[in-house]
């Protein structure tokens, strides 16, 4: 586990908030490309409409999972009352689907 703190004083202590941040914002966008290329009228429409029902499909089938019996952390922290910070801990999962996510957006522009 990689730990860093919030309140630190250091900006570069955040890289892997911020890469989860572009990356999905990128990942929308490269989303709205690809439907802006394979929607020729109303493109914005057609594509938001598709991604809001894949989203509403999506978690229809999540939700049949048993979530319980698995273990799976994004971030996780902790609170030290004596230095009055908090610590984020980014567990493997984290890097593994943002890694996922960056390399999806690659797939997305290459189309």
């Amino acid at each position: 586990m990689i730990g860093t703190r919030v309140f630190g004083p250091a900006p570069f202590e955040h890289w892997q908030i911020a890469w989860m941040l572009f990356a999905w914002v990128f990942y929308i966008h490269s989303l709205y490309i690809l439907g802006g290329t394979l929607f020729r009228r109303q493109q914005f429409l057609l594509t938001s409409c598709t991604i809001v029902l894949v989203a509403i499909l999506l978690t229809m089938l999540l939700n049949q999972i048993d979530w319980n019996s698995m273990n799976i952390e994004f971030i996780t922290g902790t609170w030290d009352e004596k230095t009055r910070t908090y610590t984020h801990f980014f567990h493997p999962f984290f890097y593994i689907l943002n890694t996922a996510v960056t390399l999806l957006i690659f797939v997305h522009y290459w189309l």
